[in-house]
């Protein structure tokens, strides 16, 4: 399985990228190193194997849902020594 160059303009064109007449022997390269890499993925059978949707089997536990009592941030704000217009004012770490 092997592209040629007709082919090579035609995936660029449709991808809608310029190849310039320099850069077609690159792409054509690349392509070529491409379907080695891809050659022994397509040769794998897989007839009958049944596709995996997930790679977890087991159930989740789920904790049952209790209202909680929500902390008070003001208190929070009153205690920071410097704290304005909603944010924490800290020294700079950078200078």
């Amino acid at each position: 399985m092997s592209i040629g160059d007709d082919e090579i303009r035609d995936l660029f064109e449709a991808a809608k990228l310029v190849l310039s007449g320099d850069k077609l022997g690159e792409a054509r390269e690349d392509i070529r190193a491409f379907e080695k890499w891809i050659a022994p993925l397509l040769a794998v059978k897989t007839e009958g194997v049944e596709p995996t949707l997930y790679n977890f089997s087991g159930t989740n536990r789920l904790r049952e849902d209790v209202a909680i009592a929500r902390v008070d941030n003001h208190k929070f704000y009153r205690a920071a020594s410097n704290f304005e217009e909603g944010f924490y004012r800290v020294p700079p770490i950078l200078e």
